[in-house]
Order: structure tokens, then C-alpha cells, then sequence
């Protein structure tokens, strides 16, 4: 089997700002050939149904459902998360007994019996953080673009620049003062502001310019921001 038939896939999701009855939010990538070919990621649940556990199935769910469709037979897929329950309970080493996971799980199981009966085999694996780092990215994006969304005051707040030179865009408040600005990267998820660098979480200036590209589009989807960004495209005029 040659290795452009073989599908490596990353699935992860959080709940914030509480677990549970956050925002819960996913992403996921799917790699082939030492290159990633499509990603995803959007709103999993909020409110009582939204938990960190909700966000990783569905992002499995998500992965799977794009992906299983277009498999040949003698493909290979190679799943990982990292979420250790999930990956547990996919196996059937662990009963799933959450109301909110059950659903899921079932759909789950269809779509590895669908890419089965394509003539597919599919593992799935447990991976630590560190190496699931652009499925996390997204699922950050994915959440601070429906913050974003709610927070209309930011574009006033602050202004975007986008320097492609040095490919960051540069933020700062529309006040005026002698502070230059927060630097705001995409691939990977990055802000110099003392915010981001203590907790990862998107802070007001990641969400300023996610806020200014649906602004220039309002039809982008959570999808579109974080693959426009993730590929640092310039904001629009």
C-alpha cells in the first residue's frame, strides 16, 4: 500500500469558558501524503449539552463524516485524538454512559462500519497534546469566531493590520497611546499579549481580527475564518 492511500486524521475539541455548560467547539484535520487536504471545525454544543467530551466526538464524528465517503477500497485511516475516554470508548474497552455522548458515539460506529464495508480499515489512537497541536488550533478558532461574532463593539475597538511580510497581523487599541501593538499569528495560534501567553485561550485581540474579517464577509463561516487564517490571508479591503 502506498503511503498517498493512507489518511491520517486529528480530531479535538474544548468547552469554554466552563466545562461543562460552556462553548463547546471542535476541529479537525485530515492528512494525506505528508500534507494536510482538508480541515474543519465549527460549534459542537452550548449550554447544558456543551462539554469538553461532546466537542472531541463530534470532532471525530465531523473528521469521519468528510472523510469515509471518499475512501477506496484498501485505504487506511489512521485516527488520533487526544482525548484517552474517547479513544477508549471507540475501542469498546470503556461503556459509554453519558446521555450526551451515547448519540454520538452510535453515529460514530456507523460511519467506521461504512468506511469497513468500503473496504477500508480504520484505527483509532490516543496521541498527547503536544503532537495534536493544529486540531486544538482550530477547535480555538472555531471558538473565538463565535465569540467574535457576538462582540460587534471590537471592530470599533480595535484596528487590524495585516503585514505579509512578517506575516502577523498587528493589533492595537484605536486609543491613542505609546503601546505599538499585539502581534496575532494563526498557524500556529499565537498573541504576544500577556493574556494569551498565561492561559491559550483567544484573547480580545484574536477575536478584533476575526471580528474584522466577518465584517469585510459576513457569510464566513467558522470553517472559512480558520482556513483563511490559518493560511494567513490578508484581511479583505
Amino acid at each position: 500500500m502506498g503511503e498517498s492511500r493512507i489518511y491520517i486524521v486529528h480530531c479535538d475539541g474544548l468547552c469554554e469558558p466552563v466545562n461543562p455548560g460552556g462553548i463547546a467547539t471542535y476541529g479537525w484535520t485530515v492528512g494525506r501524503g505528508g500534507r494536510e487536504i482538508q480541515t474543519g471545525c465549527g460549534l459542537a454544543a452550548e449550554g447544558p449539552n456543551a462539554t469538553n467530551n461532546v466537542a472531541e466526538y463530534t470532532a471525530v464524528l465531523q473528521a469521519l463524516a468528510w472523510l469515509v465517503p471518499r475512501l477506496h477500497p484498501g485505504d487506511a485511516v489512521r485516527l488520533y485524538t487526544d482525548s484517552q475516554l474517547v479513544v477508549l470508548q471507540i475501542q469498546g474497552v470503556y461503556r459509554v454512559r453519558s446521555r450526551r455522548l451515547q448519540p454520538l458515539y452510535r453515529q460514530v460506529q456507523l460511519w467506521l462500519t461504512r468506511a469497513r464495508d468500503r473496504g477500508a480499515s480504520v484505527t483509532v489512537a490516543w496521541v498527547p497534546r503536544e503532537e495534536n497541536q493544529r486540531a486544538d488550533e482550530l477547535s480555538r478558532i472555531a471558538w473565538a469566531t463565535i465569540m467574535a461574532r457576538r462582540r460587534p463593539e471590537l471592530a470599533s475597538r480595535y484596528t487590524v493590520r495585516y503585514d505579509a511580510g512578517n506575516q502577523y497581523f498587528l493589533v492595537q487599541g484605536v486609543q491613542k497611546d505609546s503601546h505599538p501593538g499585539f502581534r496575532v499569528r494563526f498557524s500556529p495560534l499565537q498573541c504576544t499579549c500577556k493574556h494569551f501567553r498565561r492561559s491559550g485561550r483567544p484573547c480580545n485581540h484574536i477575536q478584533a481580527v476575526i471580528r474584522h474579517q466577518l465584517d469585510a464577509d459576513p457569510s464566513l463561516s467558522e470553517a472559512d475564518v480558520c482556513r483563511n487564517l490559518s493560511k494567513g490571508m490578508s484581511l479583505r479591503p
